[in-house]
């Protein structure tokens, strides 16, 4: 074991943490688990923040459906300080300052331990941002440490909360729950909402304005695809285009490569191993938008702090931001900044590429380096396979020989979904779709997470000797 995870098993008996099921939880335990996970996330969205102002603008409201915060409550900051602390510890692992054994299930224990004192870390550094940004206009330096507190109490009951679901009692994990919250909650208030009358005269919601026209009279065509001068409000069209956007990520979700594959224990046997085309799930993504929104939480740092908007280069380089609304003005905050509906791209094209740029390297990047150290990479597979005796068609039985044809396949999948990713993220902010391309991308990878895990939990308690058979595998 490393001297860091050394370190972190003099730190285990001090730290937070929930303890795992003595045995395998029921389904349906695991289900009312996971429901009581998002009810007190729920209700903790919306415990207002003590000794704040009650009208200030939002600056990160484009990044607060993905990133699971509500303004002005105890959430506000939602899952990036995890994500963010989760990153630095993989990328600690990558570079071998953390040297861990994944078959040692000492050093699993440890990690984890290391992921929450990291995610704390960031936890009290993002609260202490929050406030030192202005972010909730000139407060008293009492008020701003009653507050920073707030933040911090609140982000540690949803490191709990996420741990809760990973530790076993619930299904998935609080990241994943968060955000498909967060996401199914701005498409349903963008369709239905009745909150108004906004810029039309109308209720918010795409479908109760259109019923509302047509019961008031005033239906037009042109109300499908735009309602105000400002094109801010959500439109049929963009209903629609949410749901074929949706239709088409469905279909991505479910094409894979196909691998055939033999067993050397059952001659006879013969069958075919998945590739996803979109390898990764959700994970790398997040880390992509986790990486973007901290763009503009230290644009409003440098900008807000004197010592550091002195600095010669460094405010137009990180960029400039508007105060108030938090709009992105210039440098890499800016080209970071999703371009959303083709009016704003036909005012700067060279916005929309380079943040379609900047979107597909850190996807490729993020996608690479979580193969290397989730255990997903080639070799790591082709192990698991040739210890329950599986080989490939046409190979001979070794190892190495899974490893070369494994990694043809997992190289090009893990650099393609990077791509695709990219695009589907990018392209989906052009079209406008609810919430965001980023949103609706996440919510279907999540939603088949959960299926697939829902399916195999039933399949194991329906036929628990196969939970066996596989075990002794």
């Amino acid at each position: 074991m490393g001297a860091f995870l050394d370190l972190m098993e003099k730190i285990e008996p001090v730290m937070l943490s929930v303890d795992a099921p003595q045995k395998k939880v029921a389904l349906s335990t695991r289900l009312l688990w996971t429901g009581l996970v998002l009810l007190l996330y729920l209700v903790l969205s919306n415990i207002e923040l003590y000794g704040i102002p009650s009208q200030v603008a939002d600056p990160y409201r484009q990044y607060r459906v993905i990133m699971g915060g509500a303004r002005g409550t105890l959430t506000e900051l939602g899952i990036g300080p995890i994500v963010t602390g989760g990153l630095i510890v993989q990328l600690l692992i990558g570079s071998g300052i953390i040297s861990y054994d994944r078959n040692s299930e000492r050093d699993a224990r440890l990690l984890n331990v290391t992921n929450k004192l990291f995610s704390i870390i960031f936890v009290v550094a993002m609260a202490s941002l929050y406030v030192l940004n202005r972010t909730y206009g000139d407060l008293s330096p009492v008020n701003s440490v009653i507050v920073i507190a707030q933040l911090t109490l609140g982000g540690i009951f949803i490191i709990l909360m996420d741990e809760v679901l990973q530790r076993g009692w619930g299904l998935g994990s609080g990241i994943n729950l968060f955000i498909l919250s967060g996401v199914t909650r701005e498409i349903f208030v963008s369709t239905f909402s009745l909150i108004g009358p906004v810029g039309d005269g109308r209720s918010y919601g795409s479908l109760v304005a259109l019923v509302q026209d047509f019961l008031g009279g005033t239906f037009t065509p042109g109300r499908l695809f735009l309602r105000d001068s400002t094109g801010q409000l959500p439109t049929i069209l963009g209903l629609v285009i949410t749901l074929a956007f949706l239709a088409f990520l469905i279909y991505l979700e479910n094409v894979s490569v196909q691998v055939p594959i033999s067993s050397s224990r059952f001659r006879g046997f013969s069958g075919r191993y998945p590739i996803k085309l979109i390898y990764l799930s959700t994970l790398p993504v997040i880390l992509v938008f986790a990486i973007i929104s901290n763009f503009s939480i230290w644009a409003h740092f440098v900008q807000t702090n004197q010592f550091l908007s002195n600095v010669p280069l460094l405010p137009d380089i990180i960029g400039r931001v508007n105060a108030t609304s938090g709009e992105a003005l210039s440098g890499l905050v800016y080209y970071a900044t999703p371009v959303r509906g083709f009016g704003n791209f036909l005012k700067d094209p060279l916005r929309f590429l380079g943040n379609f740029l900047l979107i597909t390297v850190l996807s490729i990047l993020f996608s690479v380096l979580w193969v290397s150290v989730s255990g997903m990479d080639a070799r790591s597979i082709a192990s698991q396979l040739a210890e329950s005796g599986v080989l490939v068609r046409g190979f001979r039985s070794s190892t190495d020989a899974l490893v070369k044809v494994l990694d043809t396949y997992i190289s090009t999948v893990t650099i393609l979904s990077g791509l695709i990713v990219a695009a589907v993220v990018s392209f989906g902010d052009l079209l406008a779709v609810y919430s965001s391309g980023m949103g609706i991308l996440l919510a279907v990878g999540i939603v088949n997470d959960y299926y697939e895990a829902i399916m195999r939990e039933q399949l194991e308690e329906t036929y628990p000797i196969l939970r066996r058979l596989i075990a002794s595998e």
